[in-house]
Protein backbone atom coordinates (compact mmCIF):
# COMPACT_ATOMS: atom_id res chain seq x y z
CA UNK A 1 0.00 0.00 0.00
CA UNK A 2 1.37 3.41 -1.14
CA UNK A 3 0.59 7.04 0.21
CA UNK A 4 -0.96 7.69 3.52
CA UNK A 5 0.49 6.37 6.19
CA UNK A 6 2.39 3.83 4.65
CA UNK A 7 5.60 4.13 2.32
CA UNK A 8 6.81 1.23 0.99
CA UNK A 9 5.04 -1.13 2.98
CA UNK A 10 6.79 0.54 6.42
CA UNK A 11 4.25 2.84 8.80
CA UNK A 12 5.72 6.44 8.53
CA UNK A 13 3.26 8.10 10.43
CA UNK A 14 4.33 6.79 13.93
CA UNK A 15 0.82 5.86 15.19
CA UNK A 16 1.25 2.66 16.84
CA UNK A 17 -2.17 0.82 17.69
CA UNK A 18 -0.20 -1.43 20.38
CA UNK A 19 0.82 2.07 21.98
CA UNK A 20 -2.99 3.73 21.98
CA UNK A 21 -4.29 0.27 22.95
CA UNK A 22 -1.77 -0.13 26.18
CA UNK A 23 -4.27 1.21 28.85
CA UNK A 24 -7.57 -0.26 27.41
CA UNK A 25 -8.08 -2.35 30.46
CA UNK A 26 -8.35 0.75 32.87
CA UNK A 27 -9.65 2.99 30.21
CA UNK A 28 -11.97 0.88 27.89
CA UNK A 29 -13.54 2.29 24.64
CA UNK A 30 -16.71 3.11 24.93
CA UNK A 31 -19.50 0.50 24.38
CA UNK A 32 -22.77 0.62 22.90
CA UNK A 33 -24.29 -0.79 26.22
CA UNK A 34 -25.12 1.69 28.94
CA UNK A 35 -26.78 0.31 32.07
CA UNK A 36 -30.28 -0.21 32.55
CA UNK A 37 -32.72 -0.23 35.27
CA UNK A 38 -31.99 -3.76 37.18
CA UNK A 39 -35.14 -4.96 36.84
CA UNK A 40 -35.18 -8.15 35.77
CA UNK A 41 -33.15 -10.89 37.84
CA UNK A 42 -35.64 -12.80 38.81
CA UNK A 43 -37.03 -13.10 34.59
CA UNK A 44 -33.38 -13.89 33.98
CA UNK A 45 -32.66 -16.99 36.51
CA UNK A 46 -35.84 -18.01 35.48
CA UNK A 47 -35.10 -17.81 31.65
CA UNK A 48 -31.78 -19.17 32.41
CA UNK A 49 -33.46 -22.16 33.96
CA UNK A 50 -35.74 -22.60 30.95
CA UNK A 51 -32.74 -23.16 28.76
CA UNK A 52 -30.48 -25.14 31.16
CA UNK A 53 -33.44 -27.42 30.78
CA UNK A 54 -33.43 -27.94 27.55
CA UNK A 55 -29.55 -29.53 28.32
CA UNK A 56 -27.46 -26.28 27.02
CA UNK A 57 -24.82 -24.99 29.33
CA UNK A 58 -25.31 -21.39 30.75
CA UNK A 59 -21.77 -20.26 32.07
CA UNK A 60 -21.07 -16.52 33.37
CA UNK A 61 -17.51 -15.28 33.19
CA UNK A 62 -15.67 -12.09 32.00
CA UNK A 63 -15.81 -11.19 28.80
CA UNK A 64 -13.20 -8.32 26.69
CA UNK A 65 -15.81 -5.33 26.96
CA UNK A 66 -17.03 -5.11 23.39
CA UNK A 67 -18.56 -8.50 24.04
CA UNK A 68 -21.40 -9.25 25.74
CA UNK A 69 -22.02 -12.90 25.33
CA UNK A 70 -21.26 -16.16 22.95
CA UNK A 71 -22.31 -19.32 21.89
CA UNK A 72 -21.61 -22.80 20.86
CA UNK A 73 -23.93 -25.27 19.85
CA UNK A 74 -24.54 -26.33 23.98
CA UNK A 75 -23.08 -23.55 26.00
CA UNK A 76 -24.09 -20.13 25.79
CA UNK A 77 -21.48 -17.63 27.97
CA UNK A 78 -22.58 -14.14 29.70
CA UNK A 79 -19.95 -11.54 30.61
CA UNK A 80 -19.96 -10.97 34.48
CA UNK A 81 -19.31 -7.41 33.65
CA UNK A 82 -22.97 -6.73 32.40
CA UNK A 83 -23.88 -4.16 35.04
CA UNK A 84 -27.52 -4.71 35.03
CA UNK A 85 -29.97 -7.70 34.73
CA UNK A 86 -31.72 -6.21 31.61
CA UNK A 87 -28.93 -6.04 29.55
CA UNK A 88 -28.51 -9.95 31.01
CA UNK A 89 -30.96 -11.14 30.44
CA UNK A 90 -31.44 -9.26 26.50
CA UNK A 91 -27.88 -11.13 26.01
CA UNK A 92 -28.77 -14.38 27.42
CA UNK A 93 -31.62 -14.28 24.67
CA UNK A 94 -29.71 -13.38 22.10
CA UNK A 95 -27.17 -15.42 22.35
CA UNK A 96 -30.03 -18.39 22.74
CA UNK A 97 -30.95 -17.30 19.79
CA UNK A 98 -27.76 -18.00 18.02
CA UNK A 99 -27.58 -21.92 19.87
CA UNK A 100 -31.35 -22.42 17.97
CA UNK A 101 -30.39 -21.21 14.64
CA UNK A 102 -26.79 -20.61 13.94
CA UNK A 103 -25.10 -24.16 14.20
CA UNK A 104 -25.55 -26.69 11.58
CA UNK A 105 -25.57 -27.00 7.68
CA UNK A 106 -28.32 -24.18 6.85
CA UNK A 107 -26.42 -21.50 9.21
CA UNK A 108 -22.88 -22.21 6.93
CA UNK A 109 -24.99 -20.60 4.26
CA UNK A 110 -25.67 -17.18 6.48
CA UNK A 111 -23.72 -14.41 6.48
CA UNK A 112 -22.35 -12.71 9.81
CA UNK A 113 -24.72 -10.11 9.47
CA UNK A 114 -27.80 -11.87 8.81
CA UNK A 115 -26.97 -14.14 11.76
CA UNK A 116 -26.97 -11.46 14.24
CA UNK A 117 -30.15 -9.55 12.39
CA UNK A 118 -32.17 -12.77 13.50
CA UNK A 119 -30.59 -13.30 16.82
CA UNK A 120 -30.99 -9.48 17.90
CA UNK A 121 -34.38 -9.50 16.43
CA UNK A 122 -35.60 -12.65 18.42
CA UNK A 123 -34.28 -11.23 21.19
CA UNK A 124 -36.18 -8.02 20.93
CA UNK A 125 -39.16 -9.77 20.15
CA UNK A 126 -38.90 -12.16 23.37
CA UNK A 127 -38.33 -8.86 25.35
CA UNK A 128 -41.59 -7.19 24.05
CA UNK A 129 -43.65 -10.02 24.49
CA UNK A 130 -42.28 -9.64 28.18
CA UNK A 131 -43.56 -6.15 28.48
CA UNK A 132 -39.38 -5.44 28.53
CA UNK A 133 -38.24 -2.21 26.67
CA UNK A 134 -34.92 -2.84 25.49
CA UNK A 135 -33.53 0.36 23.46
CA UNK A 136 -30.36 -1.29 21.82
CA UNK A 137 -31.44 -3.23 18.91
CA UNK A 138 -31.84 -0.15 16.56
CA UNK A 139 -28.24 0.55 17.34
CA UNK A 140 -27.19 -3.09 17.20
CA UNK A 141 -28.42 -3.64 13.83
CA UNK A 142 -27.26 -0.78 12.39
CA UNK A 143 -23.74 -1.50 13.52
CA UNK A 144 -24.14 -4.89 11.05
CA UNK A 145 -25.44 -3.02 8.48
CA UNK A 146 -28.61 -4.28 8.11
CA UNK A 147 -31.33 -3.73 5.12
CA UNK A 148 -34.91 -4.15 5.09
CA UNK A 149 -34.38 -6.55 1.92
CA UNK A 150 -32.21 -8.51 4.73
CA UNK A 151 -34.86 -8.31 7.19
CA UNK A 152 -37.46 -9.49 4.71
CA UNK A 153 -35.57 -12.54 3.88
CA UNK A 154 -34.90 -13.35 7.30
CA UNK A 155 -38.71 -12.81 8.70
CA UNK A 156 -39.99 -16.92 8.48
CA UNK A 157 -36.12 -17.57 10.05
CA UNK A 158 -37.42 -15.35 12.86
CA UNK A 159 -40.88 -15.97 13.32
CA UNK A 160 -39.25 -20.00 13.46
CA UNK A 161 -36.57 -18.93 16.10
CA UNK A 162 -39.20 -16.89 18.47
CA UNK A 163 -41.62 -19.91 18.74
CA UNK A 164 -39.00 -22.07 19.85
CA UNK A 165 -37.34 -19.18 22.16
CA UNK A 166 -41.23 -18.93 23.78
CA UNK A 167 -41.04 -22.02 25.49
CA UNK A 168 -38.16 -20.15 27.66
CA UNK A 169 -40.34 -17.29 27.48
CA UNK A 170 -44.07 -18.10 28.34
CA UNK A 171 -43.24 -19.22 31.91
CA UNK A 172 -41.70 -15.91 32.69
CA UNK A 173 -44.22 -13.79 31.47
CA UNK A 174 -46.65 -15.86 33.50
CA UNK A 175 -45.02 -14.87 36.57
CA UNK A 176 -44.35 -10.95 35.64
CA UNK A 177 -48.59 -10.84 35.45
CA UNK A 178 -49.08 -12.41 38.57
CA UNK A 179 -46.32 -9.98 40.42
CA UNK A 180 -48.14 -6.88 38.70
Amino acid sequence: MQGGWWVDGENKSGYSLAADLEGIATDPLPTLWRPLPDDCEPAYWRVSRAIKDTGLAIVERPLPPWRQGTATVDTIVVSTTIPDSRNRLATLLHEYAHVLAHFGPVAREKVERQCELEAESDCYVALQHLGIDYPFSRDYLLHFRVTPDLLYQSLGAVQGIVRRMMRAVEAVKEDRAQAV
